[in-house]
């Protein structure tokens, strides 16, 4: 049964020989440079096996340390659910409680805006009777952004333009 697929064989090897011939024949003034395109590529070949090795290396290396730190903080933190909690050396925190828990609201406590020192009176007294703020400034030993906004809050106080 074999018998008949090795006589196709050895048939198409006999046919084929007289072709094989004729390229040798044809490609044996080029050999030299063959020779020559054959060293180039198998130099083409070695380098870039090289540059392949060194990128393989090092991936390997950075999956290694990107392992090695998962591991690190996967022995800090354990998930169980809807909770995770942050372990340290000295005590663990509940992170999923800190996360839920709203801060406290925050009230800011404005001054007392109808108290004015004798000083903010004088500065206001000025101003109202013609003197630049400048000139209140100087005389009150200030600087003219604090009476501005001296004058802008008596202002807001008593709904004057």
């Amino acid at each position: 049964m074999h018998n008949w697929r090795s006589q196709i064989i050895f048939l198409a090897a006999i046919l084929l020989l007289p072709f094989a011939v004729v390229i040798i024949v044809a490609i044996w003034p080029f050999l030299p440079i063959l020779g020559w395109a054959l060293l180039g590529l198998a130099i083409t070949w070695c380098t870039c096996l090289a540059i392949y090795g060194v990128a393989l290396a090092y991936h390997k290396l950075v999956l290694m340390g990107i392992r090695r730190q998962r591991e690190y903080f996967s022995r800090r933190y354990i998930v169980a659910g809807n909770v995770v909690v942050f372990h340290q050396e000295d005590n663990p925190r509940n992170l999923s409680a800190e996360h839920l828990q709203l801060p406290a609201p925050i009230t800011l406590e404005e001054p007392d805006q109808d108290n004015y020192s004798p000083d903010d009176l004088g500065i206001l007294a000025m101003v109202s009777k013609g003197k630049s703020q400048t000139e209140a400034a100087k005389a009150y030993n200030t600087n003219q952004p604090y009476v501005s906004r001296l004058v802008r809050r008596w202002k807001d106080q008593h709904n004057m333009v």
